[in-house]
């Protein structure tokens, strides 16, 4: 393309969008400012599309079985995984996304063979610091909501086998606490 085109290029693509401002401009205007083009986030959100959104990871740290076949199918490397044991009986130790390279690809969630973990609705995660954007789902922050039907028989035959309460148990003498509902950035004081 060259000097030149790259530059007739940039005055097309800046035309492009001020053709869009304006149009928008002009449409304020007609009506007085009454009409309102843009959302005063926080307070006002988009409805979320369901089919196609891709946000914040959801997991349920009591249903993973340690196989790390999402950690190996993430191409950025971002999911990072310590259990003691595979299988059922897995006690997970670690099991952090790292937001700041995650690019929710969704390329985690099919070679799961527990379904323990999907993409849920939250987007939201403001930070101050990189660490900020490590979540810790080990601790029991962000649940899955909506569970299938493999999901629904996996949590009654572990139930059934007393493995809810003997991983609790388990990870509690490990030091990693189950069910935290709060903010996970609060749980950084824990490894």
């Amino acid at each position: 393309m060259g000097y030149f085109g790259n530059i007739i290029d940039g005055i097309k693509t800046t035309a492009q969008g001020l053709k869009i401002t304006g149009a928008y401009l002009g449409k304020n205007l007609k009506t007085r400012g009454n009409d309102v083009f843009a959302l005063q986030y926080p307070d006002e959100k988009l409805p979320i599309d369901k089919v196609t959104h891709r946000g914040l990871h959801e997991y349920d740290v009591d249903r993973c079985i340690s196989c790390t076949l999402c950690a190996k199918a993430c191409p950025v490397d971002c999911i990072y995984i310590e259990s003691v044991g595979k299988g059922k009986s897995a006690i997970m130790t670690r099991f952090d996304i790292d937001y700041s390279k995650c690019l929710f690809c969704a390329l985690c969630v099919p070679p799961c063979p527990s379904e323990c973990i999907v993409l849920g609705e939250k987007y939201s995660l403001p930070g101050n610091s990189r660490d900020d954007m490590i979540v810790k789902f080990h601790e029991g922050v962000f649940p899955i909501q909506v569970k299938s039907d493999l999901a629904k028989t996996m949590v009654e035959e572990f139930q059934d086998e007393g493995l809810f309460a003997l991983k609790k148990s388990k990870r509690e003498e490990n030091g990693v606490p189950t069910r935290v509902e709060q903010d996970p950035r609060k749980n950084t004081d824990l490894n």
